[in-house]
């Protein structure tokens, strides 16, 4: 049985991202659809607002056959980083011949233009030079500048789930893996859109409603607001950043410059982070207050989760040594068990099993998977016992 991989968030779960696996379910019906999602630290470097397990489940009621996780820190690296990862594991898997993604862009020959000028070499040389030329200017603003001085302007770039689908397609390129991209319009509003008189709103519109206190029932599927329900009873939902503001500035004042430099991507906000981080009531405010044309908002977060984890700055050296389980229908149960005899790398069912493992490695980076649970369960509303995650099972439908 071959698959589709889907790379992730579903923070949270809402109806594009429904739609999306409703698209996939239409142009591939005989394959099973494996999502591939980030655990409880997301990409643009933040925490999920609701935690993982109940995520997957509400991805499993909308059409996911099987729902695997990316673990951290991988989830929560650069887009480049955080693309390579998700490639190189679900190349691994040995069952995922395709990978389908929503873009703004739904041309996978534009797409994959635009990853084969950025390959060129020609295109690296241009941007060292741009760099040395530009001191100050961020990462995507000078790759954009090159890109449009060479080859004209490019919307692609511009557009948050494009230029992550070029990354995906550098990575596959990368990592030579025999998966095919798949490219659906992306429908609704922008991923930064904070419009909720939509039937697409975006995660973030959905994500501020949910932490003003406003009801976006009319935006989520049944099986969303069924598992933040439940979640809130517990007293784990909603999950806000916010919750560990005074952890981050307790760091932030007593860690040394020698020692934030240690951190990803942590090194050239240092000065900025101790310039700002004691005048400040809150984590957004010490956002903003940072913010500059080299260092946007998602820069600043990553930076800022890995001050609060300990991610060391040579993170994006490493490739996932392992995946687990967090929730599966029929049919992915039955694609478990192909990747078992496929696949190159470890997929553990519960955490605890990976902390087993003979693999030094493996161990290692479970355990600091695991710890990255520990802090994240800091900031539910209500305190939970210990070990929470450790204690939690995958869904099997």
């Amino acid at each position: 049985m071959n698959a589709v991989g889907i790379i992730c968030e579903f923070n949270p779960f809402h109806k594009g991202h429904a739609y999306l696996l409703e698209q996939v379910r239409s142009a591939f019906p005989e394959k099973a659809i494996l999502c591939l999602m980030s655990g409880n630290f997301v990409q643009r470097g933040s925490i999920a607002i609701q935690e993982k397990y109940s995520r997957a489940r509400a991805a499993l009621e909308g059409g996911a056959d099987l729902v695997l996780e990316l673990p951290f820190p991988f989830s929560s690296l650069s887009a480049e980083a955080f693309a390579g990862s998700s490639v190189s594991i679900l190349s691994r898997l040995g069952v995922c011949d395709t990978i389908a993604f929503g873009s703004e862009v739904d041309s996978v020959e534009e797409l994959s233009l635009c990853a084969s000028r950025l390959s060129d070499p020609s295109f690296s040389a241009a941007m060292k030079a741009y760099q040395a030329e530009h001191k100050g200017v961020g990462y995507p603003s000078a790759r954009q500048s090159v890109y449009e001085e060479k080859y004209g302007k490019e919307p692609i770039l511009s557009s948050a789930n494009a230029s992550l689908a070029v990354e995906y397609l550098l990575a596959i390129r990368r990592e030579n893996a025999p998966i095919r991209p798949y490219a659906i319009l992306r429908k609704g509003e922008g991923i930064r859109s904070e419009r909720t008189d939509v039937s697409f709103a975006s995660a973030t519109a959905v994500r501020r409603m949910i932490l003003e206190g406003s009801d976006p029932a009319y935006l989520l599927p049944k099986a969303t607001l069924d598992e933040m329900a439940k979640d809130r009873e517990r007293g784990c939902f909603p999950v806000d950043m916010e919750a560990l503001s005074q952890i981050i500035f307790y760091l932030l004042k007593t860690r040394s410059p020698k020692e934030l430099s240690e951190l990803y991507g942590f090194s050239a906000l240092c000065h900025r982070a101790k310039r700002y981080g004691g005048g400040c009531a809150t984590l957004e405010e010490l956002v903003q207050k940072m913010k500059n044309p080299s260092f946007t908002d998602s820069r600043i977060r990553r930076g800022l989760t890995a001050l609060l984890c300990g991610i060391p700055r040579h993170a994006e050296k490493e490739i996932p040594a392992f995946t687990q389980v967090l929730g599966a229908r029929e049919k992915g149960r039955a694609l478990l068990g192909e990747i078992r005899e496929k696949g190159s790398i470890p997929v553990f069912t519960k955490p605890a099993h990976a902390l087993r493992a003979k693999d030094p490695k493996l161990v290692r980076q479970a355990s600091f998977c695991h710890l990255a649970d520990e802090i994240y369960s800091m900031a539910f509303p209500l305190q939970q016992e210990e070990g929470y995650f450790l204690r939690q099972s995958p869904t099997m439908i």
